[in-house]
Formats: C-alpha cells, sequence, structure tokens
C-alpha cells in the first residue's frame, strides 16, 4: 500500500494459494486497521470460518451468490 493512501473495503476468497484471505485482511489492516473485509468462499474448513467470522468488521459469503446479495452484504458491512 502505498503511504496515504485509504480504503473500505477489502473482498477477498478465504481459500488461496499461498496465502489464505484471512491472513491477506491481516496484513493489509497492519496499515489500514478499520478496513472492512467481506469473505467468500465456496468451501472453507470450520477453523479458517471461525477465524474470519471473528474478525472484527467483516463479514462471509458463502458462494454461489447473486451480484444482489453480494451488494445487499457490502451495503451491511459498510454501514456497521
Amino acid at each position: 500500500l502505498e503511504q496515504g493512501r485509504t480504503g473500505d473495503l477489502l473482498i477477498t476468497d478465504i481459500v488461496m494459494p499461498e496465502m489464505s484471505g484471512y491472513q491477506l485482511a491481516q496484513e493489509v489492516r497492519k496499515k489500514l486497521p478499520a478496513l472492512a473485509v467481506l469473505f467468500m468462499s465456496g468451501y472453507a474448513d470450520e477453523a479458517t470460518l471461525k477465524a474470519a467470522s471473528s474478525s472484527e468488521n467483516a463479514a462471509i459469503m458463502m458462494k454461489p451468490f447473486t451480484p444482489t446479495e453480494m451488494l445487499r452484504r457490502i451495503r451491511a458491512l459498510m454501514r456497521r
């Protein structure tokens, strides 16, 4: 992240190669602690889902979902 840049929302899959979405969110939040995070998953083990759901200012969407469902979830998350 560039110095002085901010962000409002990170959207990431939970299961990714090399680094989980939860680990990505932790790294980004070192620079942007108030960042909202929307995790997505078609499959995630219970421990990963629990870790992601316990994250402050975060939500989880299970795949598949419609664009309308995603927009609703983003709006709800951003209102927190």
